[in-house]
């Protein structure tokens, strides 16, 4: 019986076989490990789930302030319904970390400054299920949104660097102001849906 190839959900790199994590980019290989979902699972939670939501996309790099000193970082997950806003935790980045052990410097580098680590974490969860891990998570319905501007100061006009980019949501009932890190990701994932 010929064995059938297996490939990363998260990269497309070919699986191992046996393989509980990918070689490449330290993703878990659904249905592996019995704590893992399987694909069925897996099939269920990303893309549509059983309310009819569409994921979109993900990005992380979102602060928001929360008093004089202290400011909070978010991912913001899009779908075809809201923008969920969770936020990143120490426990998430101790996952993420974990889950990146053992690559090279610059894997672990690249997928740092990309986000793409915890980012990724959302592809496999409903949206429901994000929106409720923690009790700092929000989400604001599409159709609330009256509009959404990037205020671009460039910093390093040498070389272009948009490093002072802030976001600012205006809903129905309030304004949400975000700094970004990754502005391109978060401008490219809301031009799919229209906002921008």
């Amino acid at each position: 019986m010929v064995q059938q190839k297996k490939y990363c959900t998260n990269c497309g790199s070919e699986l191992a076989e046996g393989a509980r994590f990918c070689a490449s980019c330290g993703h878990p290989v659904p249905g592996e490990d019995p704590t893992l979902p399987s694909p069925a699972d897996q099939a269920q939670s990303s893309g549509s789930n059983q309310n009819g939501e569409t994921l979109i996309g993900a990005a992380t790099g979102l602060e928001r302030k929360k008093g004089l000193f202290k400011t909070d970082t978010f991912t913001m997950i899009v779908t075809d319904k809201r923008l969920i806003f969770a936020k990143v935790t120490n426990e998430i980045l101790k996952e993420q970390a974990a889950q990146l052990k053992g690559q090279g410097f610059m894997a672990r580098m690249q997928a740092s400054m990309s986000g793409d680590h915890i980012t990724s974490r959302y592809d496999n969860i409903a949206p429901e299920q994000a929106l409720a891990e923690n009790s700092d998570n929000f989400a604001v319905d599409r159709s609330e949104i009256k509009k959404i501007k990037f205020n671009i100061n460039l910093v390093d006009t040498d070389s272009k660097r948009d490093n002072d980019v802030k976001m600012e949501i205006q809903t129905v009932r309030e304004k949400l102001q975000f700094k970004l890190r990754n502005h391109g990701r978060v401008a490219e994932i809301l031009k799919q849906t229209g906002l921008v």
